[in-house]
């Protein structure tokens, strides 16, 4: 009864089994009191107690004595875990876990053990909502304003309402895109709305590169017109101005430094390319006969992982025949273990995905401790929800999982899953990580967080599986890839992973290199 929790579970805050892990056996004394009445006491103390929490004290030779450990050590706790009675027990399990057996050949020089991590995260999204109808217009409002600040750097903007006061024929106005539909003669009506009112906006048919580009708009974008008044009301668009990006020279960690691009490991599925991770695990720790890649090795001082660590629970109908750990906690010791042997002066940064054990909606929390207990509190490892802004040696970056990458592929007829490079590029064009609304779950804030109204100088992103690589002027976009192989739902969506190939990017010059572990590399 305690195996197969889903992430709606959790969400609820339903209790789980959380990773099991041994009592030291202390000087026992001798106790007439027996498990089950132990757990009676417990529960009418008002604790709850972890199933693995049940079975130790049920198999206690002195249960009593775990009443009064349990009273003394979990006052104001709610929830009893074993790793909540075994705190010395548990640090000297994860120092001997960190301990890695690997070929380290002589030449290996691991330059970045002399470099001084420097990481700091720089903002989490704001994840909490009421989600009432004052939290949407706000939403909505924060997202128009922030976009039309871009907007407006790139010109002057007339208010919707103003149009019509204003002499000029021809101006410039901004807003969302509330509508895109078809006339009668073939052309496209555009409706805009801004904070005053909205205008419908005629792109004629004639115009073959204006109408490629309105059809490509996403609704809920928003996008600048320069228009030509027509009779009564109705407004002729001359062009289109997405914000964009403008050109930006190029960042600089100022010292040989790299960071690896971890995506989708999906450890837990039958389909996670196990032993294609423990190859790049060991090449992380200098295990490798390839000297250029044993080289690249050498700098790296930071490991960002951009979601889906895991492969879940309940993600997809019968996902259960896929998965070869059942139990959410089990995956996450899975992948908790990996992360240990990734060496102590390395630092990781992990993000959130739609396949872990958190909300699937935009903005998504970090992953809670509860998952991880192995890695809390360990120094060179850092959490973060989806989106969140850091700074990784000087340079400014975004990362996301990427779960709204489906809404852009299923509405934009010249993006496909194939070509996620595009994918990057329209996220950077709109300046939003969510621009389309009614699709993937979006949590609405008071502030929006998807909106991308400062230019980072690097967007790490995942979810689509396959590696792609963009610098649109000089914002540098890498989709980290997989590491499973391609499952059946996949292929039935013409998906092309590219498992195994991690990027590595070099911070001081801004540019990529791709260590292959792929089969037959």
């Amino acid at each position: 009864m305690f195996r197969g929790y889903t992430q709606f579970q959790l969400i609820l805050g339903l209790g789980a089994p959380l990773l099991p892990g041994p009592i030291p056996k202390r000087h026992w004394t001798v106790c007439s009191m027996d498990g089950s009445e132990a757990i009676r006491i417990l529960e009418e103390k008002g604790f709850l107690l972890a199933p693995e929490t049940v079975k130790l004290v049920l198999s206690s030779e002195n249960p009593e004595e775990l009443v009064n450990r349990i009273t003394e050590k979990c006052s104001g706790k709610l929830f009893v875990t074993p790793e909540d009675l075994q705190e010395k027990e548990k640090t000297k399990i994860v120092q001997e876990e960190k301990k890695v057996v690997v070929r380290r050949p002589s030449s290996f020089r691991p330059l970045a053990r002399e470099v001084e991590a420097r990481v700091e995260k720089i903002r989490d999204a704001e994840v909490l909502s009421r989600g009432n109808v004052e939290d949407f217009v706000a939403y909505f409002r924060s997202r128009y304003e922030k976009t039309v600040k871009i907007l407006r750097r790139r010109g002057s903007i007339t208010k919707i309402t103003d149009v019509r006061k204003r002499k000029e024929r021809e101006l410039r106005i901004a807003g969302l895109v509330y509508e895109k539909r078809r006339t009668k003669n073939g052309h496209l009506m555009i409706t805009l709305e801004d904070d005053t009112g909205r205008a419908n906006v005629l792109v004629p048919k004639s115009d073959n590169q204006l109408m490629a580009l309105a059809e490509d708009l996403l609704l809920d974008t928003v996008v600048a017109v320069d228009v030509r008044k027509g009779n009564g009301s109705l407004l002729i668009a001359k062009s289109i101005i997405e914000p964009g990006v403008p050109k930006k020279d190029p960042a600089s960690a100022g010292e040989e430094v790299m960071a690896a691009v971890i995506s989708d490991p999906h450890v837990g599925s039958k389909l996670f390319m196990k032993k294609n991770f423990e190859k790049m695990i060991a090449w992380l720790n200098g295990d490798t006969d390839n000297e250029k890649y044993l080289r690249i090795a050498e700098k790296v001082k930071y490991v960002i992982i951009t979601g889906d660590l895991v492969d879940g629970i309940g993600i997809y109908p019968g996902q259960e025949e896929e998965l070869e750990y059942e139990d959410l906690f089990e995956q996450y010791k899975k992948f908790s273990e990996y992360i240990l042997q990734i060496p102590e002066y390395v630092h990781v940064i992990i993000i959130p995905g739609n396949h872990d054990g958190v909300r699937t909606a935009d903005p998504q929390p970090s992953i809670p401790p509860e998952l991880v207990p192995e890695l809390k509190g360990l120094g060179n490892v850092h959490f973060g929800t989806s989106p969140s802004w850091w700074n990784v040696h000087g340079i400014k970056t975004l990362l996301y999982h990427g779960t709204s990458f489906d809404d852009i592929v299923a509405n934009v007829n010249t993006v496909t899953y194939n070509e996620p490079e595009k994918i990057l590029r329209k996220v950077l064009m709109t300046r939003h990580l969510h621009p389309f609304y009614g699709g993937k779950p979006l949590i609405p804030t008071e502030d929006d967080p998807m909106t991308i109204d400062e230019l980072p100088d690097m967007i790490l992103t995942g979810h689509i599986h396959k590696n792609a690589y963009l610098n649109q002027n000089g914002v540098v976009s890498v989709n980290g890839g997989t590491w499973q192989q391609i499952t059946p739902y996949q292929q039935k969506q013409g998906h092309k992973p590219t498992p195994c190939q991690l990027p590595v990017i070099d911070l001081n010059r801004m540019n990529i290199k791709v260590v292959r572990f792929d089969k037959g590399s």
